[in-house]
C-alpha cells in the first residue's frame, strides 16, 4: 500500500518551528553550560539545522533573546547569540549576519572575553558604516568603544567615540544613552571620575525611563565604582540601588559583580572581612561560569585585602595569580595594575630597588593610556620609595606631580593623602612650617569629606614627626596616642608597631622611660614577624639612642654597629644617625679620635643627600636641620688639634648647591614636552608679569639729583604697607613656583659634590692650574666664634677668634649692606680708616704679609663676610689691594671645579657687551654706560659684538642662546642697572630694553664664558639661606656656564664704574688675569684718588 502525503498545513508550520525554537534554547543552555569551542559550537548548530532549519525571523528572534538576557542569564545569551550567528552565517544574509555579530560581540565584552569580542565588533562596526546604516553603527561603535576602555585601548576607544558623534542620529535616546555609557566608561579609566559619574547618571536615567532594567542596573554598578573614588558613601546608595533591582536565583552574574564592586568599596572603607567575603563570593560565581578575566579582577582584589592586612606573601600571591591571566590575554594595562601592586608590596618589604623598577615601566604605560590616577599613584609611590632611600629631591619631584595630577583630576581626598607625604619630605628637609601646614590641610580635607578614622590616623602619624623633629614632645604623644588607638582597633599591627616606635622617642625625651624598652621590642617582634627588616633596624638605632642617654655605651654600640651594617649601602638619612651614635658612644669613652672619625662619615652621608637637593633654599633648609652635627664634629676637630679634619667639616658646610651648578638650566626644553613643567612654566611667567605690574605700580619716582648716580636700578622711597604686604605675598608665590619648576629638573650631580674635600688634592689642583704662589683664608662662623683657616702649598694652620663688643661692631657696619651705610663708611677712607686696620689685623694672619702682587690669595668668606671686600681692608702698607691679588670662592671644592673648566688666562677672541643707558620709565638713565660700551668696542675691535639700547633686550639673548651663538662668547659685559631682590630671589635682574633678565632666564641660557662682567649694583651678593647658600644674580651666570663672574657689593657710581672697567680691560687685554686685571685697575685708582666707596665694590668670584 502506498503512502500518502499530506499538505503542510500553517498549524503544522508553526508547530515546527515552535519545535525548532524550543531546541535551539535548550541547545543554547547546553552550549552555556559546556562551554565549548566556536568550532564545536558551528558543528552543533549545523548538524541540528539539518533536522530543524531555521529562518531568517527565527535566527532573528533569537538574537533579540540573546540580547534581552545579557543582563539576566549570561551564559544562556552567549549559547544564543551563537547559535544565531552561526545559522546567519550560513543563511548568508549579510544584514542579520552582521547584527548576530554585534550581538555576540556586546556578549562577548560584558562577559570579558575582549579577544574575541573585538575582531567581530571591528568587523560588525565596518559593515554598518560602509552599508549606511547610521544607527547601528553608533550602536556598533559605542560597544566597540566600551571594549576598548576594558581591554585598556584607551586613544583607540576617544577615537571611536569620535567617529561614533559624527554618525549620531538625533532623537534616538537610547542611543545617547549607549554612548554616555561607553563615555563613562572611557571618563573612569582615565580616572576622570566626575566626568565618569556624569555621563553615567546621564546614561541611567535614560535606561530607567526605557525600562531596560539590565543596562540601567549594570549603570548603576559602574556609578559605584566611579563613587567610591570621590564619595565611598554615595558609592554604596548606588549599589544598593542596583542589586534591589535583580532577581538573587536567576540574575547570578549581576549579582556578582555587585558583590564586586562592593566588595571594593568595603576595601576602601577599611572593612576588610566583610570585603573578603564578598569578593570570594563574587569569585565563586564567575569561576562557576568560567568568566576568567573577572576571576583575575577578583584575585587582584584580594591581594589589595590581604596587603591591608600585612599578609604581605599572600597579596604577592594573589597578584602573580591575576598577573598570570591578564598576560595570557595580552590585557597589558591590566598586567600594568599588578606590576603596580606588586611594586607596592615590595616598597613595603623595603624592596625599593624592585618596586621602583616596577614603578617605571607602570608610569611609562599610564602616561602613554592616559590614566590619570595609575599615573597618580604611581608617583606617590616612587616618591615614597625615593624617600626612604634618603633622595629627597626626587621624592619631592614625585610627590608635587602626584598631588598636581590628582588635583587636576577632582579627586580631593587623594590629594589630601598626598600633603601628608610632602609634609614629611618637608619635615625630612627642615621645613617645619610647611610640613605642619600640609598636615593641617590634609586633616581638614579628611574632616569635611568624612575620611575613615585610619586616614585621620596617618595624618596624626605623620603631624606627630614633625612635632618630634620641633621637640614638641608633648604633642607628638598626644597624636601617637590617637592614632595608635585607631589602629589597635583596626587590627594594623605594623602600623601599631611605627606608633610604638615613635611614641618611644618621644617618651624618652619628657622623662617617661619606664615603657620605651618595652615599646621598642613590642615595635621590634612585629615587624620581625613581616619580615620588615629596615623597620626592625630603626628600632635598634632608636634603643640604642636610648641606652646612650642611659650611658650604657656597652649595649648601645653592639645595636649602632649592626644598624650601619644594614642601613649604609642604600639609606643615608638612616644611617647617619647610627654613625653618629657610635661617634657619641667614643665621646662617652672619652676616644676623641674615634668619634671624630665617625662623625665625619656621618657628615658624608649626609652631605650625600644634600648634594642633590636642587634649590639653595632646600639645601639650606636641610643643612640648618644638622647643623648641630657639623658644629659638634668642627669643634672636635679643632679642640683635637685636627685642622685637616676641621676644613673638612668646613667645606661639607658650605653651599652645595654650587658644585652641582651645571645642572641648574633646560627646564624650559624639558617642558615643551611634559605638560607638568609646561603649567609651571606658564604659572611662573603668569606670576612674574604680575610682580612686574605690581612693582612698577608702587614705585614712587623721586630722583635726588644732588647724589652721584648709582646702578641699583631701584628708588629709595618707602612704598605704601598694604603694597609691599601684597608684594611680599606674590614673591613667595613665585619663589614656591621656581623651587617646583628647579625640583622637577633632576641634578647630575659631579663626582665633586659627593667626594669629601682633601686638602692634598686641593693643593695638587691648584697648583696645575695656577702658575705663581697662592695663599686661601676660608673662614667659618662657629656660633659666636670666627674660625680662620690659612693654606697654602705647605702649611695648613686654623685659628679660633672670640670677637670683642667693638669688633662686631664694626664688622656689622662694614658688612651692612645699605647703600647709605656703605657710602657712609667706605666713601670717607680718613674716618672708616681705625675700622678697616682693625678688621685687617682681626682677618688676615700675618702669613699673608708674605705675599706680593704676583701672588694670589683665594678668599673664602661666610654667611656676612661674603659682603665684605677683603681687598679695601687697611695693612701696613695701605690696602690689601696694593699688596697682593685676591679672588673670591664660595668654597675651595667650588674652586677646584672652576679651575679644572677655565683656563690659566681668559679667552679674548669673542666678547659680548650688552649696554643701556637710558631706561624710560623704569629707572633713571646711565649716561656713563654709553661711554663704557664705546669703549670697551674700541679696544677689541671687531672681536667684539655690541648689543646697545633698544637692541638690548631678553628677546634677542634668547634668540643667541637658542641659535648657540652665546656659547660662543668668552667674556659677556653688563653695562646695565640690576636689582637684588629679597623677596623674590629669583627675580634679581639686569635691567634691559622694555625687560629684564632674571636669575630664572638666566639659568635657561647657556654660556660657555670664561668671564661675566656685571658692571651694576649689588651683583656679588644674593638672598642668603642656611648652609651658605646664595641665589643671586652671579650664581645664576655660574649655573648657565659662566667661569668667573666679576660683580659689585653695592651701589656703584656711575661715571666711577666707567673707569674702572677702562683700566680693567686695558690690562686684560694686556695679558693680566683677571683677578690680577681688576687688582691693578683698583690700586691704581686708590692711587688716584678715588675712594673705596669708588673702587672697591668689585671682586672677582670663580677661577682667577
Amino acid at each position: 500500500m502506498k503512502s500518502v502525503k499530506y499538505p503542510l498545513t500553517m498549524t503544522t508550520l508553526l508547530s515546527r518551528r515552535k519545535d525548532a525554537l524550543i531546541f535551539y534554547r535548550n541547545l543554547a543552555r547546553r552550549i552555556g553550560v559546556e562551554r565549548p569551542t566556536i568550532e564545536t559550537v558551528r558543528e552543533m548548530v549545523r548538524g541540528a539545522l539539518e533536522a530543524f532549519p531555521l529562518l531568517l525571523d527565527d535566527v532573528e528572534q533569537l538574537r533579540r533573546e540573546s540580547e534581552d538576557q545579557i543582563w539576566s542569564m549570561l551564559r544562556y545569551s552567549w549559547g544564543l547569540a551563537h547559535i544565531a550567528y552561526v545559522t546567519a552565517c550560513d543563511l548568508h544574509n549579510d544584514l542579520l549576519c552582521t547584527e548576530c555579530e554585534l550581538t555576540l560581540g556586546s556578549v562577548l565584552n560584558t562577559l570579558g572575553e575582549y579577544a574575541g569580542a573585538n575582531l567581530i565588533l571591528e568587523r560588525a562596526t565596518k559593515w554598518f558604516i560602509t552599508n549606511g546604516r547610521s544607527e547601528r553603527a553608533v550602536r556598533s561603535q559605542c560597544e566597540l568603544a566600551a571594549l576598548y576602555a576594558n581591554m585598556g585601548k584607551l586613544d583607540q576607544a576617544e577615537m571611536t567615540l569620535v567617529e561614533a558623534r559624527t554618525h549620531m542620529i538625533h532623537g534616538n535616546p537610547l542611543l545617547d544613552a549607549y554612548y554616555d555609557r561607553a563615555e563613562g566608561l572611557l571618563h573612569f579609566e582615565q580616572s576622570r571620575y566626575p566626568e565618569a559619574i556624569e555621563a553615567f547618571q546621564h546614561a541611567a536615567d535614560i535606561f530607567e525611563a526605557s525600562n531596560r532594567i539590565g543596562e540601567v542596573a549594570d549603570t548603576w554598578c559602574r556609578l559605584a565604582e566611579a563613587s567610591r573614588y570621590i564619595n565611598p558613601q554615595e558609592a554604596l546608595r548606588w549599589i544598593e540601588k542596583a542589586r534591589n533591582t535583580l532577581t538573587p536565583d536567576k540574575e547570578t552574574i549581576p549579582l556578582a559583580r555587585c558583590d564586586y564592586i562592593l566588595a571594593l568599596i568595603s576595601e576602601q572603607l577599611n572593612q576588610y572581612s566583610d570585603s573578603l567575603k564578598l569578593v570570594q563570593q563574587a569569585r565563586n560565581t564567575f569561576a562557576h561560569e568560567g568568566m576568567a578575566h573577572f576571576i583575575a579582577l577578583c584575585d587582584l582584589l584580594q591581594g589589595y585585602i590581604q596587603y591591608d592586612c600585612d599578609r604581605f606573601d599572600e597579596a604577592l600571591q594573589a597578584y602573580i595569580l591575576a598577573r598570570g591571566v591578564f598576560a595570557s590575554r595580552s590585557l597589558e594595562s591590566h598586567v600594568a595594575r599588578c606590576d603596580l601592586n606588586m611594586a607596592i608590596v615590595y616598597y613595603v618589604l623595603d624592596r625599593y630597588e624592585e618596586a621602583l623598577a616596577l614603578y617605571e615601566r607602570v608610569v611609562e604605560s599610564a602616561v602613554r593610556e592616559k590614566r590619570t590616577l595609575r599615573e597618580a599613584i604611581c608617583y606617590t609611590n616612587m616618591g615614597l620609595c625615593h624617600g626612604r632611600l634618603g633622595h629627597y629631591d626626587q621624592a619631592l619631584r614625585f610627590h608635587q606631580r602626584a598631588y598636581h595630577v590628582l588635583l587636576n583630576i577632582g579627586s580631593d581626598m587623594l590629594a589630601a593623602r598626598c600633603q601628608e607625604n610632602l609634609a614629611d619630605i618637608y619635615r625630612r628637609l627642615g621645613r617645619y612650617s610647611e610640613a605642619l601646614q600640609h598636615c593641617q590641610q590634609e586633616r581638614n580635607i579628611l574632616v569635611r569629606y568624612g575620611g575613615l578614622p585610619v586616614d585621620i590616623a596617618a595624618c596624626d602619624l605623620y603631624t606627630a614627626d614633625v612635632h618630634l623633629a620641633l621637640s614638641n614632645y608633648e604633642q607628638a604623644v598626644i597624636h601617637l596616642e590617637q592614632a595608635r588607638a585607631v589602629y589597635k582597633q583596626a587590627n594594623m599591627a605594623v602600623q601599631g608597631a611605627i606608633c610604638d616606635r615613635k611614641l618611644a622617642r618621644a617618651l624618652t625625651r619628657i622623662a617617661q622611660a619606664d615603657q620605651v624598652h618595652e615599646l621598642l621590642n613590642h615595635a621590634r617582634a612585629i615587624f620581625v614577624q613581616h619580615n620588615l627588616l629596615i623597620d626592625a633596624i630603626l628600632c635598634d638605632v632608636a634603643q640604642g639612642e636610648v641606652y646612650l642617654n642611659e650611658q650604657r655605651v656597652a649595649e648601645a654600640a653592639p645595636l649602632f654597629k649592626s644598624a650601619l651594617f644594614t642601613l649604609s649601602p642604600g639609606f643615608p638619612d638612616e644611617a647617619w644617625r647610627a654613625e653618629y651614635g657610635l661617634g657619641r658612644c667614643a665621646l662617652i669613652e672619652d676616644d676623641r679620635l674615634r668619634a671624630l672619625q665617625h662623625l665625619l662619615r656621618a657628615i658624608e652621608m649626609t652631605n650625600r643627600i644634600r648634594a642633590v637637593l636642587p634649590t639653595e633654599r632646600l639645601s639650606g633648609n636641610f643643612f640648618a636641620d644638622h647643623h648641630t652635627l657639623y658644629e659638634q664634629a668642627l669643634a672636635l676637630a679643632l679642640s683635637s688639634d685636627q685642622g685637616e679634619a676641621a676644613l673638612v667639616v668646613v667645606e661639607a658646610a658650605r653651599a652645595q648647591m654650587f658644585l652641582s651648578w651645571t645642572a641648574q638650566r633646560s627646564w624650559r626644553e624639558r617642558a615643551s614636552s611634559d605638560p607638568y613643567l609646561f603649567q609651571l612654566l606658564d604659572r611662573e611667567e603668569q606670576l612674574s608679569r604680575r610682580l612686574i605690574a605690581l612693582r612698577d605700580q608702587l614705585r614712587v619716582r623721586q630722583i635726588d639729583t644732588d647724589k652721584p648716580l648709582t646702578r641699583d636700578g631701584e628708588d629709595p622711597n618707602q612704598e605704601p604697607r598694604d603694597g609691599l604686604e601684597k608684594l611680599t605675598q606674590l614673591s613667595h608665590e613665585y619663589e614656591d613656583v621656581v623651587e617646583q619648576l628647579r625640583v622637577q629638573v633632576p641634578l647630575q650631580t659631579s663626582s665633586y659634590s659627593l667626594t669629601p674635600f682633601s686638602v692634598q688634592g686641593f693643593r695638587q689642583t691648584v697648583q696645575r692650574h695656577l702658575p705663581g704662589r697662592w695663599a686661601c683664608l676660608a673662614y667659618y662662623w662657629l656660633g659666636d666664634q670666627l674660625v680662620i683657616f690659612y693654606l697654602d702649598e705647605r702649611q695648613l694652620i686654623s685659628n679660633v677668634k672670640q670677637l670683642n663688643s667693638y669688633e662686631r661692631k664694626i664688622l656689622d657696619q662694614c658688612t651692612n649692606p645699605e647703600s647709605d651705610f656703605r657710602e657712609l663708611i667706605y666713601g670717607d677712607l680718613a674716618s672708616s680708616y681705625a675700622h678697616f686696620s682693625h678688621l685687617y689685623q682681626m682677618l688676615i694672619p700675618p702669613q699673608v704679609e708674605h705675599l706680593g702682587l704676583e701672588d694670589l690669595l683665594i678668599i673664602v668668606p661666610h654667611a656676612q663676610l661674603h659682603a665684605l671686600p677683603f681687598h679695601a681692608l687697611q695693612g701696613r702698607n695701605g690696602p690689601l689691594v696694593n699688596q697682593v691679588t685676591t679672588v673670591i670662592t664660595p668654597s675651595l671644592s667650588a674652586l677646584e671645579i672652576l679651575l679644572r673648566e677655565a683656563g690659566a688666562k681668559p679667552s679674548l677672541e669673542h666678547v659680548l657687551t650688552i649696554g643701556l643707558s637710558d631706561f624710560g620709565n623704569q629707572t633713571r638713565s646711565l649716561p656713563s654706560a654709553r661711554n663704557e660700551i664705546e669703549a670697551l668696542a674700541a679696544l677689541f675691535g671687531d672681536r667684539l659684538k655690541g648689543l646697545r639700547d633698544t637692541q638690548a633686550t631678553l628677546g634677542t639673548l634668547k634668540q643667541l642662546g637658542q641659535t648657540d651663538e652665546l656659547a660662543k662668547y668668552d667674556i659677556i659685559h653688563f653695562a646695565t642697572h640690576a636689582v637684588l631682590d629679597h623677596l623674590a630671589p629669583s627675580q634679581s635682574r639686569i635691567l634691559l630694553h622694555n625687560s629684564s633678565l632674571a636669575c630664572t632666564d638666566i639659568m635657561n641660557l647657556k654660556f660657555c664664558a670664561r668671564l661675566v662682567v656685571l658692571a651694576s649694583c649689588q651683583g656679588a651678593l644674593g638672598h642668603r639661606y642656611a648652609g651658605d647658600e646664595v641665589m643671586g644674580l652671579a650664581q645664576a651666570f655660574f649655573f648657565a656656564g659662566a667661569r668667573a663672574v666679576v660683580a659689585s657689593l653695592w651701589p656703584v657710581e656711575d661715571s666711577a664704574t666707567t673707569e674702572l672697567m677702562r683700566r680693567f680691560y686695558s690690562r686684560l687685554d694686556a695679558g693680566c688675569g683677571v683677578a690680577q686685571a681688576l687688582c691693578i685697575a683698583q690700586s691704581e685708582m686708590a692711587h688716584a684718588g678715588y675712594t673705596p666707596y669708588q673702587w672697591a665694590p668689585f671682586v672677582v668670584i670663580g677661577a682667577p
